[in-house]
């Protein structure tokens, strides 16, 4: 099993790996280059990918050999700009947030879909992290 910190992290994820991403509708890619800290909104810079990718592994687990990693730096903004929490009151969710999009992607993850009476192995993790404090923010294959 590779270590987080020793894996190649890639700016794409083959096509046949991509899933839709329903969620992530609302993610504008910013170019970062490999390494590089991004600027954020406030002129301070973020956590590099490969801290984005420790995060998700440190969640997840390290990377088996036949897994890949992507690592994409963005603006996300919730398609649901605002959550009605049981009190009634409108809490706002994630609107124009910088986080890394992290992919875990290749035949070593197996996530079985939802949906139908014989959902389909999904081969796919996607998670959200805060650009700013590491903080992973969601994870899923959708």
């Amino acid at each position: 099993m590779a270590r987080a910190g020793d894996v190649p992290i890639h700016r794409t994820v083959p096509t046949e790996f991509r899933v839709q991403l329903a969620s992530y509708k609302t993610f504008d890619e910013v170019r970062v280059a490999p390494g590089g800290h991004p600027r954020l909104g406030d002129g301070s810079e973020g956590i590099t990918d490969r801290q984005a990718v420790a995060a998700v592994a440190e969640r997840l687990g390290d990377p088996r050999p036949d897994v890949f990693v992507s690592a994409r730096f963005g603006i996300y903004s919730s398609p649901y700009p605002a959550q009605r929490l049981p009190s009634g009151e409108l809490r706002p969710r994630d609107q124009k947030r910088p986080v890394w999009l992290v992919t875990f992607y290749g035949a070593g993850i197996k996530v079985q879909a939802r949906g139908s009476s014989h959902p389909p192995i999904i081969h796919v993790i996607n998670a959200l992290v805060d650009a700013a404090s590491g903080e992973v923010l969601s994870v899923g294959n959708g």
